[in-house]
């Protein structure tokens, strides 16, 4: 018989769910806070892990994960700590994590924890940058996805699938493939579209991941796409970042191809929005690259007044990959001083903890490739010429080797303004033709390089 006691932990359990699957994930975490039944610590575990407090999810599970659990929460509240555990960079801990779930999953016959056992093993092998393996197992996870009708299983069939075809996603990003990434990424937030249970949370990071290629790549149709669903992410407290960096890259991607004062508007917008610190910076910086101008206005000054004033609000060890954002402070900054560029760097330089790495950032050399960047900005602004070619070449190679033409080309007009080199004029000149009416040809056209043709 049930009491009311049990009725409320049900009505609240239930609560806490919705909020889950709506993006509310502080309510979550406060909805919960005294539940001790396993679905209730599962899923409390789940919502720590969405927010990217892998620490706490981790430590959630330790304390609470009882012996006398029945084997098919103890699987699952090993598959939640191994997924925290890869992107705290503990595989192999991670990996024992997940054969124990395994274990405890033989008896339980259910279709919808094997696939995410499949799921996690792909992204193990994901942060261990062994692509053929993440494939494999994505998908294993896609076929026995397709093959089910429906679950009985906390994770919904189409999140499932989504997940795995995110996987694929990000295999094809990590290799250069953008229109793989793009078809796989659309395929996934269309599977999730048609989920009777919508995961909002995935659908956003799998726009929020998408966007921030197309702020590289040029996929017109892909960015349409984008821009059709971005209006579509719901009022969860945990989605409105993610929306904004989106708003961002979109932004910016716009003014890469022409002059459009709405995106300009909208960058400069941002910086006022609800969103974490560190994009707010990110959207100010963006304002400050995209002046069409050699020299910084005293409007653009001010900005990066301002972004470096937000910075010192923060403590950079706890924002995760977010951390970035100060290669691009350190760079701009070194156009007006090269103490403050400096200072920029070595906050960065002294954040211990490591990346989680299932990032793209920590493929082929894009992660190095930023920071190459910045110091060749810095060293350039010291006058020291050599370091400065040095560094700049470094990113130069890195952006053209995967695709980054726009950054490529940045660190082109340096490299050809230090040297003297055609081939690297001929190379900005080229893209500049590309996109002639956005502010990198203006800035390519603005800068003293020479190239073949005799600009």
């Amino acid at each position: 018989m049930r009491t009311l006691h049990t009725e409320k932990a049900v009505d609240l359990y239930n609560g806490a769910v919705a909020c889950y699957w709506r993006g509310d994930l502080p309510d979550v975490l406060e909805m919960l806070k005294n539940a001790v039944d396993p679905a209730s610590i599962i899923l409390r575990a789940r919502a720590f892990r969405r927010l990217e407090q892998d620490m706490q999810t981790v430590a959630s599970l330790e304390r609470h994960r009882s012996a006398s659990w029945e084997d098919r929460f103890k699987a699952e509240a090993l598959v939640t700590a191994a997924s925290a555990l890869t992107r705290l960079n503990r595989i192999a801990e991670a990996k024992l994590s997940l054969e124990g779930a395994w274990r405890h999953s033989l008896g339980c016959h259910s279709v919808g924890l094997n696939l995410e056992l499949l799921n996690c093993e792909s992204l193990i092998h994901f942060a261990a940058q062994d692509l053929e393996s993440t494939k494999k197992f994505a998908r294993l996870a896609l076929a026995a996805a397709n093959n089910a009708s429906s679950l009985r299983y906390f994770v919904p069939l189409e999140s499932s699938k989504a997940l795995a075809l995110e996987h694929l996603a990000l295999v094809a990003a990590a290799s250069g493939s953008y229109r793989k990434q793009a078809a796989y990424a659309e395929a996934a937030i269309d599977t999730l579209e048609r989920g009777a249970t919508f995961d909002a949370w995935r659908h956003v990071f799998i726009l929020e991941t998408l966007s921030s290629t197309l702020r590289e790549i040029d996929l017109e149709g892909n960015a349409r796409f984008v821009a059709q669903r971005v209006d579509r992410v719901g009022p969860g407290t945990s989605l409105q970042g993610a929306r904004v960096n989106i708003l961002r890259s979109m932004c910016h991607r716009q003014l890469l191809l022409a002059r459009n004062q709405s995106a300009r508007d909208g960058l400069n917008g941002i910086a006022d929005l609800p969103a974490k610190t560190p994009i707010r910076i990110q959207a100010i910086l963006d304002g400050v690259l995209v002046n069409e101008e050699r020299a910084l206005s005293p409007k653009s000054v001010e900005a990066l007044d301002r972004a470096e004033r937000l910075s010192s609000q923060i403590t950079w060890k706890d924002v995760g990959e977010c951390r970035l954002v100060l290669l691009t402070l350190a760079r701009e900054l070194s156009r007006v001083s090269t103490k403050r560029a400096r200072r920029a760097l070595q906050t960065y330089e002294a954040i211990s903890t490591p990346l989680t790495p299932t990032l793209l950032a920590n493929f082929n050399s894009r992660r190095s490739a930023e920071e190459a960047h910045a110091w060749g900005f810095v060293f350039r602004a010291e006058g020291q010429k050599e370091q400065a070619v040095a560094k700049l070449q470094e990113a130069f190679e890195a952006y053209d080797a995967v695709g980054y033409r726009w950054r490529a080309t940045l660190a082109a007009v340096e490299l050809a303004e230090l040297t003297g080199s055609q081939y690297f004029g001929n190379f900005a000149m080229k893209e500049a033709d590309v996109r002639p009416n956005s502010w990198l040809a203006r800035r390519v056209h603005l800068s003293r390089i020479r190239v073949a043709r005799g600009g």
